[in-house]
């Protein structure tokens, strides 16, 4: 007999309860396990085939891919931000870079709609993005380590991979950023080159195998390339002088540009709001090899 808070059981009764608790022991087992798999799925959605990461110190990192379907050539950074990597990715400052960011999860929050925010300050010019540093993709490729195809956020227009894909730069996800961020606060910035196989996929649910022999022959065929030995301010850099602020402003400031970001522009629009009247400026961006003494003249 067994005893319970109300009263006793057969021996019959205890090993029909014992075998009932058994059983929803071995429903809840799998359904755990489904909500594993699933997650794990969730975890490869928006991703297409197998990519590679390259350095010059012959360490590779082996992910999967999820933006444009191109090999990108360049040097290997990192970024620690927890949010931002709309902002990170137009900086001119990252161009012909490889962009490595070290939070775990990307993608979540989408990718904002191109154009001024509705909440932008009266001086912000309307000709620039609220939400970018520049009016494209800067970095060569994005390397992170988990990425988010599903995205949530008032401002979303699309996701990163879909932003990629459209900006035609490649992307790696199910990298160890972790172990690949150590290696270059030790080492330094480093070449590094990223191929990638396969056409992007909304609805894989789960990784495809991948052939790593092929892609690792694919990267030996493609040699490295330093991006400081390219023109780097002629390719940020505008085309013909843009002028940003009051029209009829009194003053006028000149700002070369050799990869001036957006927000620079704001701060500095934001500056002439608060002077008097009497002082306030607006801002010319010209090229980087813009005639200053001739204009002058």
């Amino acid at each position: 007999m067994s005893e319970t808070a109300g009263g006793t059981l057969s021996v019959e009764q205890a090993v029909e309860a014992d075998q009932a608790v058994g059983a929803d022991q071995a429903v809840g087992a799998d359904q755990a396990v489904a909500v594993e798999a699933d997650s794990c799925a969730v975890g490869w959605r928006g991703t297409s085939g197998p990519a590679l990461l390259v350095l010059e110190d012959g360490s590779a990192f082996e992910g999967r891919s999820f933006g444009a379907a191109v090999p990108a050539l360049g040097e290997c950074v990192f970024q620690t931000g927890m949010v931002g990597y709309p902002q990170s990715l137009t900086d001119p400052s990252y161009r012909g870079q490889l962009l490595v960011l070290s939070y775990p999860q990307v993608g979540n929050y989408g990718v904002p709609r191109r154009g001024p925010a509705a909440t932008s300050a009266a001086h912000a010019p309307a000709a620039l993005s609220a939400h970018f540093e520049s009016d494209r993709v800067q970095a060569a490729a994005l390397v992170v380590g988990e990425y988010s195809e599903h995205f949530s956020h008032w401002e979303a227009a699309c996701s990163l991979g879909h932003w990629l894909r459209e900006e035609g730069i490649p992307a790696i996800c199910g990298v160890d950023t972790r172990a690949l961020v150590k290696r270059l606060r030790e080492h330094g910035s480093m070449l590094a080159k990223l191929v990638v196989h396969g056409q992007p996929s909304q609805r894989l649910s789960r990784p495809l195998p991948a052939d790593w022999s092929v892609l690792r022959e694919e990267a030996e065929a493609v040699p490295f390339e330093d991006p400081n030995e390219r023109p780097l301010a002629a390719e940020v850099s505008t085309c013909a002088p843009r002028r940003f602020g009051l029209e009829g402003a009194p003053r006028t400031v000149l700002a070369l540009d050799f990869g001036i970001k957006h927000a620079q522009v704001r701060h500095l629009l934001a500056a002439s709001a608060r002077l008097p009247a009497e002082h306030q400026f607006s801002l010319l961006v010209v090229p980087h090899n813009y005639d200053v003494l001739g204009a002058a003249a």
